[in-house]
């Protein structure tokens, strides 16, 4: 937390750089705090329509596959399946990718909103 507060706060500004010296600088400061939930809340936002968009298109996968199976394709209906599990497991793997991404985002962006509220 002592690297986050060294880079968060800005020796060389101090209240009285500001006209009315303590309400403005506690505007600013409040801003500044309002935009980080703001941006915190968007990228957790992002991370749920993802979640929704992989969710969906695996679905749409084990049906696509379940039909061809079904339907008794001939000979090739094995490598279907593999091809099927094939692009399942990619698509995991992106999701994974994706959603971790978007941990480590989240958590950056709350640990500079926690120095703001200390």
């Amino acid at each position: 937390m002592a690297g986050i507060d060294d880079r968060l706060w800005n020796e060389g500004v101090s209240p009285s750089d500001f006209c009315d010296a303590t309400a403005k600088y506690q505007a600013a400061i409040l801003e500044q705090y309002k935009l980080c939930v703001e941006m915190a809340d968007r990228v957790s936002s992002r991370r749920n329509l993802t979640n929704t968009f992989f969710l969906t298109l695996n679905t749409a996968v084990v049906g696509a596959l379940a039909v061809g199976s079904g339907a008794g394709l001939p000979h090739s209906s094995a490598w279907v399946l593999v091809a099927g599990l094939l692009i399942l497991l990619a698509q995991c793997m992106a999701w994974y990718v994706m959603v971790r991404s978007y941990r480590q985002l989240n958590a950056a962006k709350y640990a500079v909103i926690g120095a703001f509220e200390a």
